[in-house]
């Protein structure tokens, strides 16, 4: 039998003290020590025991580590660290873990640490939160929150989310051909498909004060056309890999235009050598034209003169016919 996980002897079993020393057990690991921290080590660690230093608010809490040897040793580590307020305040509640400040704030998992602000929650392994309302609660995440009462969370192992504009003088991303893997080509000409039927608008922040103009795309739009990030961000990485594939696909259709353009223009090139040869050949026909106008002209006058003779002979037979009659 079983009390709040705590053993109980079976009515009249002969080996009750086993449950009971199993019990002393757990009450090593159950109830918390308490005591000043200079006395930490007059108690014995077991695994899973904690230990409140009164005096400082430090918890330690017994951990199964190796000595410089490799053997297995039960040790007193740290829980964490509560630098200002108390328990009402900020919580500490796993190994290693710190809050440095503010109020309402949590650090719950493994070296998890809240540099201060409120209401903000760590609950990633090594994860960061600060500012306001900021949830780091992916191993390995950083967040930040702003002022506002918005919160803002991680959304994924080892990144860094911040609600505010983020000011640098450059930004490195990782694009080492050995940290990637899945490699898949892409197509240039739908990269540039996609980007004209987006829709790029000029847009302020809801969350920003100063009213800063930004010029983008929707995130579910682009989401939609890309099937890159979500609903409410565009990595910066995308965005460029995009307009990277789209300057590809815009300097392809250049080429192609510049490949149709040069191939009209040999076309108009060799129409017009035809037309040349065309305008030589209608040359040669009018002066050949104007020779055979000139040669008509010249027989022409011939044939008038011949005209001229014969009537002139035609005019002598006829008088001298007439002095032949007169004379009869």
């Amino acid at each position: 039998m079983t009390n709040h996980n705590y053993n109980t002897p079976d009515e009249g079993a002969q080996n009750w003290h086993e449950p009971l020393n199993a019990n002393f057990e757990q009450l090593d690991t159950d109830v918390e020590l308490r005591d000043t921290a200079e006395n930490l080590s007059e108690y014995e660690p077991r695994v899973g025991a904690k230990f409140l230093a009164t005096d400082t608010g430090v918890v330690y809490l017994g951990v199964e580590t190796e000595n410089d040897a490799g053997d297995p040793v039960v040790e007193w580590r740290k829980q964490g660290v509560l630098t200002q307020g108390d328990s009402l305040a900020n919580e500490v509640v796993s190994e290693f873990a710190a809050v440095y400040g503010g109020l309402d704030n949590r650090a719950s998992a493994p070296r998890s640490v809240v540099l201060g602000g409120k209401s903000n929650l760590a609950s990633g392994r090594s994860a960061i939160a600060a500012g306001k309302r900021a949830r780091a609660v992916h191993d390995g995440a950083v967040v930040f929150g702003d002022h506002t009462s918005s919160t803002v969370s991680s959304r994924s192992t080892g990144e860094f989310r911040s609600q505010m504009p983020v000011h640098a003088p450059a930004f490195y991303t990782t694009s080492a051909r050995a940290s990637k893997t899945d490699l898949a080509p892409v197509n240039p000409q739908d990269a540039l498909d996609g980007v004209e039927a987006l829709s790029v608008r000029s847009w302020e922040l809801d969350a920003d004060a100063d009213g800063n103009r930004h010029v983008g795309p929707m995130a579910g739009e682009f989401a939609e056309q890309f099937d890159l990030g979500g609903e409410d961000s565009i990595a910066t990485v995308d965005a460029d890999g995009v307009a990277l594939a789209a300057i590809q696909g815009l300097s392809e259709r250049l080429d192609d235009t510049r490949t149709a353009l040069d191939r009209k223009e040999e076309r108009v090139d060799a129409l017009e050598r035809d037309l040349d040869r065309k305008d030589e050949r209608i040359d040669a026909l009018e002066q050949d034209l104007d020779r055979k106008d000139e040669r008509i002209d010249a027989l022409e006058r011939d044939l008038d003169r011949k005209d001229e003779r014969i009537d002139d002979l035609e005019a002598r037979l006829a008088a001298l016919e007439r002095d032949q009659d007169g004379g009869v």
